[in-house]
């Protein structure tokens, strides 16, 4: 039997070996790659599983071409092995054809396409049969990197220097970019001739994973917030830096430790059984807690707890991410210190009384307690704070407030509602006799002056009180009847109590009713002047009048002074009346005067409020002007709590005023804060002398000493004093002797209208 011949047999066999370790390198290279995929691709199970099956059918396949070759090493007959070689070479790229998510391209030693699988055109956008027979760098590769590529293929062909496997950037047909990793492989195919071969995989997801990652390691790293990661036993395993900044732990320390840790004791079982509830049933909880710092402070902290599970749903993580907001929780507290209390004393507001008060009448029904409400006004506070200045009157409310706070028992309420009228809040008084003891250990914190800066003040209170539910049914209504009761303190006499009762309502309507009308008795021509004769006591002759405001009320008939001039003084109505006075009173003295009666001088009174609130310099000009009397002829009476007001200001305008050429005169002098120093700094013509004291002039010896000081005190001075009040024949002797100059009264006369008064300029004085 004839022998094969070896060397015919040979060449196919080296051929065969050829192609069969070509493919086992590439089988090698695929098994590695899918490995490396495996490790950092992010997949699920079905393609993880998919990646596992690929393997496989590569090792069949390289196991079979290796039995090949040794069949053929025993005498196989060629072609059959050709056969058998051919199959598998069409198996082999069959595999490469369905791999999903694997990108393979063959090319020649020209770089021309002879192999594109389905994952090739559905990552780089081009179809098999685009793709075929054109070149690699003309498809995939940059412009910019085409000559580098060109020369790596070079150079494995001709120096076998092969190009190593990683990521590349490549582009789609759209032109967009891709970025793969790229692993390389150069075989020869059954004719010998060389194909290079590319398994690419998009890296796309990766990068983005990869980014994510990075942004999540930056914003763990840099948050303000401290982010804490446990493991499902909640042992700590991470903590960024403001963590550890927070909690004042270092991170070592914090290493296997529970959150246990930075318990600060002030919560409860129930707490945190709530919370592991929410946390286990919703999946995360968020809530204020109080935690503990390693050096033992209590910080309040916003915590948000979120559970985190793998795909099985068994519970791997729990991450807290917690905020310090200690500071936000004190700006809070201070807002709402500032919104609920006031500023100057720190005591509570209208606001947080009213809540309080509220609070105390609600529980009031239920209990059968009582409630009362205390309105407290300092008398002729704003004496104190024109003469000595707003600032020690801010310091002489403050020591009062002290004085309140230690004689009043525990559970009161002590608040401030402007200016200096604070309010006292009782929440359960049993009887009138208990409110009755606390009002007169309040009254008694005002017997002792109060030391401010060098000043002993002396200052009493007038009080008013409401009781709940006798007096009223709300707090606003206990309120208004508190501050009824207090205006009756102020009526009688000050520094006492008043206890509120109904005719103190009534007296209120009244007295609104009254202030309504008469803001309309201007445009009603209700109000007439009266003026009473002054009279010269050494000429016997008249030498001036005052005028006198009487409203004749529509409704009610003639309505005393004394009753609506504290009330238009209080309104603010006082200015505009004032001025009508002052225009009506020069009308008429020049009226006098056209008719050829003797100049005299006209006294006008002048309000506190025109120094403060209105122009009273151009208000006399325009009297003057419009009405043409000299200003000799005008005398401009003040009482003294005018000149201890603003003293700079009232001297400004006083100049002024003698700069027009009026006259001007201290009302009811010796009544009020007689005082050399003022007299001698203002420029003042007249004291009058107060009808309390000439009344009893004959009688009491005090009375007589001070009319005489006062008359002396006048001369020395170069100033007139006139005598008010004025009603017998001894008290005028008396004057006349002391050496008084000019008298008003009964005994001479009592204002009368405008018609009646000429009948005083022929009347003379025996």
């Amino acid at each position: 039997m004839q022998q094969p011949d070896n060397r015919s047999s040979s060449q196919p066999f080296k051929a065969a070996l050829r192609v069969a370790l070509a493919y086992f390198v590439v089988s090698v290279l695929w098994i590695g790659l899918s490995d490396r995929l495996l490790e950092i691709l992010p997949m699920d199970g079905a393609t993880r599983a998919q990646m596992q099956a690929w393997k496989a059918w590569f090792f069949v396949i390289t196991t079979a071409l290796a039995l090949f070759v040794v069949l053929l090493r025993d005498g196989i007959a060629v072609e059959a092995i050709f056969q058998t070689m051919r199959a598998s070479e069409q198996r082999f790229r069959s595999l490469f054809e369905r791999i999903p998510s694997i990108a393979v391209q063959g090319y020649t030693n020209e770089r021309k396409v002879l192999f594109w699988n389905d994952a090739s055109a559905r990552l780089y956008g081009y179809e098999a049969k685009e793709a075929l027979g054109n070149r690699l760098e003309d498809l995939i590769v940059p412009p910019p990197m085409r000559d580098d590529v060109r020369m790596a293929i070079r150079n494995w062909l001709d120096q076998g220097i092969p190009i190593p496997a990683g990521e590349a950037r490549l582009i789609r047909k759209d032109g967009t970019p891709i970025t793969v990793y790229s692993a390389h492989v150069m075989i020869e195919n059954l004719e010998g001739k060389p194909e290079l071969y590319s398994l690419d995989v998009d890296m796309t997801a990766l990068k983005q994973a990869e980014a994510k990652l990075r942004l999540a390691e930056v914003v763990f790293e840099r948050s303000v917030d401290g982010i804490i990661v446990t493991d499902s036993d909640n042992c700590i395993i991470s903590a960024n830096e403001a963590f550890c900044r927070i909690s004042g732990y270092s991170f070592e320390e914090l290493l296997g430790n529970t959150p246990n840790l930075f318990s600060s004791g002030r919560h409860g079982y129930s707490y945190y059984a709530q919370m592991w509830r929410d946390l286990l049933e919703h999946g995360y909880w968020h809530g204020e807690i109080l935690n503990r710092r390693k050096d033992g402070e209590i910080y309040c902290g916003w915590l948000t707890i979120s559970m985190v599970s793998n795909e099985k749903g068994a519970i791997t993580n729990f991450v807290g991410i917690v905020s310090d907001i200690s500071e936000k929780k004190a700006i809070e507290a201070r807002l709402e210190h500032v919104a609920n209390h006031d500023e100057l004393t720190g005591l509570p507001n209208a606001l947080l009384l009213r809540d309080r008060a509220s609070q105390a009448l609600g529980a009031s029904k239920h209990e059968g307690n009582r409630v009362a409400l205390t309105v407290l006004d300092l008398d002729h506070f704003r004496v104190i704070n024109d003469s000595l200045g707003h600032v020690i009157g801010d310091r002489l409310l403050k020591q009062v407030v002290a004085r309140l706070d230690e004689c009043l028992d525990k559970g009161y309420t002590l608040s401030r509602r402007g200016g200096d009228e604070l309010i006292i809040l009782f929440p359960s008084i049993t009887g009138n006799e208990q409110i009755r003891v606390l009002m007169e250990r309040v009254l008694q914190q005002f017997a002792t002056p109060f030391a401010v800066d060098r000043n002993m003040l002396v200052v009493t209170a007038s009080l008013g009180v409401a009781v709940y539910p006798e007096d009223a049914g709300d707090f606003d209504d206990l309120m208004l009847k508190a501050e009824t009761a207090m205006y009756s303190a102020k009526q009688a006499g000050r520094n006492t109590c008043r206890f509120y009762a109904e005719q103190m309502n009534a007296d209120a309507h009244e007295r609104f009713s009254l202030q309504n009308r008469l803001g309309r008795a201007l445009d009603r021509h209700e109000l007439v002047l009266h003026y009473q004769p002054q009279f010269d006591l050494k000429m016997g002759e008249l030498v001036g009048a005052e005028a006198l405001i009487r409203w004749a009320d529509g409704e009610r008939g003639l309505v005393p002074p004394g009753k609506f001039i504290p009330i238009a003084e209080e309104s603010g109505l006082i200015i505009p009346i004032s001025e009508w006075v002052l225009m009506e009173a020069c009308r008429q003295a020049q009226t006098w005067r056209d008719a050829g009666f003797p100049d005299i001088q006209i006294a006008v009174n002048l309000s506190a409020l025109q120094f403060k609130r209105s122009n009273l310099i151009e208000s006399v000009a325009n009297a003057l002007k419009s009405s043409g009397l000299p200003a000799q002829c005008l005398e401009l009476e003040l009482t003294e709590s005018i000149l201890v007001d603003d003293a700079d200001g009232v001297l400004r305008i006083l100049c002024e005023l003698k700069a027009l050429g009026v006259m001007l005169a201290i009302d009811d002098f010796g009544t009020g804060y007689s005082s050399l120093a003022y007299l001698k700094k203002y420029p003042i013509d007249k004291l009058k002398i107060d009808q309390s004291f000439v009344r009893d002039i004959v009688e009491d010896d005090d009375d007589a000493a001070i009319v005489h000081t006062i008359i002396q005190l006048g001369r020395n001075l170069k100033m007139t004093t006139l005598a008010e009040g004025v009603e017998n024949e001894s008290q005028l002797a008396f004057l006349k002797v002391e050496g008084c100059r000019i008298a008003q009264g009964y005994l001479f006369g009592r204002p009368v209208p405008a018609a009646q008064f000429p009948a005083f300029f022929t009347q003379t004085l025996p």
